[in-house]
């Protein structure tokens, strides 16, 4: 960076690389959403234009948001491992078998203690409710849906998630003085009104009445660690935790005590404090409910090459190039700077 005026990013940016460049350089144009592993600060002293590319990899990163939501509520990661490791020939059916936190054995015993048939099940299934508790259920329908930082991620995550019939939902915005007819509302279903999607009150309300909580704020000085031992003891017992914003939102520690206490039922997550280093031995990795994903949100060809052109392309617009030589798209460019985080 020392010869360079435009600068792609692809990896951690630290302030002495920014100190240290070309006097030439004018802008940085890095290629996700996020920010936080670029120096800001240091940009922000020598006047440096910072471009990212939030649009190309909105809806990839909702679907990510949406399958770890299946995957933890129906404890996909635990079914697959069972098959895989080997156990499914020595895993005895019973009603409750993967339905819910700590529910399989306990109904097993008490099926087989009281000699009860499946079809007499039925008759019984109000009782056992009461004794093995509430994680029976384990389905978006009829459950509330809280969205932590209700942006495009945000939206477009809860909007394949209304397929699954949820009861409410709830967000938390930075931006909460916007009309919700204009911009929030434009990714979202038509009948959006009839959904019962509602502000929270507060983090503690949001925390507090969510059944399925989803993580999609940016990671910010607010924001870092604030999904800590106090935000999980504020969510209801057998609630989930989704994670595909930033790792360090979420405490890892207070995460796993709340699951292995039985707190929490599980959680889902693309992102992790200290990623990408979670070795084998990793506290996340020893609890069966809790699912990890290795940051694969923007990972599919069609979302990493607009994310490649649209990171090219803010660097031209920054420049003030009006057109791009050699685009092929038939729209030409305008030099608009769609991308600019204002710092």
């Amino acid at each position: 960076m020392r010869t360079c005026s435009p600068s792609l990013l692809t990896s951690r940016l630290l302030a002495f690389v920014i100190t240290t460049a070309s006097k030439d350089l004018k802008v940085v144009s890095t290629m996700s959403a996020g920010y936080d592993h670029v120096q800001v600060s240091a940009l922000r002293s020598r006047s440096i234009k910072l471009g990212t590319t939030p649009d190309a990899l909105t809806d990839a990163t909702a679907d990510i948001g949406a399958m770890l939501t299946l995957m933890a509520t129906r404890r996909a990661g635990e079914a697959y491992r069972n098959v895989i490791e080997g156990k499914w020939p020595t895993m005895p059916w019973s009603p409750f078998l993967l339905c819910g936190s700590g529910l399989q054995g306990v109904s097993l015993r008490c099926l087989s203690a009281a000699k009860l048939s499946v079809e007499l099940w039925a008759d019984f299934s109000p009782f056992f409710r009461v004794v093995v508790g509430p994680f029976i259920a384990n389905t978006p329908n009829q459950k509330t849906i809280g969205i932590l930082g209700f942006g495009r991620i945000g939206q477009l995550t809860l909007k394949r998630l209304l397929g699954f019939s949820p009861t409410k939902a709830l967000y938390t915005t930075s931006r909460p003085g916007l009309p919700p007819t204009q911009d929030y509302y434009s990714l979202l279903p038509p009948n959006l009104n009839s959904a019962a999607i509602e502000p929270a009150a507060t983090i503690r309300n949001l925390a507090e009445r969510s059944d399925i909580l989803i993580v999609t704020c940016a990671l910010t000085e607010q924001t870092k660690g604030l999904v800590g031992a106090e935000f999980l003891g504020w969510m209801k017992k057998g609630s989930y935790v989704i994670n595909t914003a930033r790792g360090p939102i979420v405490d890892n520690g207070a995460l796993v005590r709340a699951v292995r206490s039985g707190h929490l039922a599980g959680a889902g997550l693309d992102v992790v404090d200290g990623e990408p280093n979670i070795g084998h031995g990793h506290e996340l990795l020893k609890e069966d409910t809790i699912v990890v994903l290795p940051h694969i949100g923007s990972a599919t060809v069609e979302t990493r090459d607009r994310m490649g052109e649209d990171a090219v392309r803010n660097l031209f617009a920054a420049l003030g190039i009006a057109k791009v030589e050699g685009d092929t798209d038939g729209n030409g460019w305008d030099g608009g700077w769609r991308n600019q985080v204002q710092i």
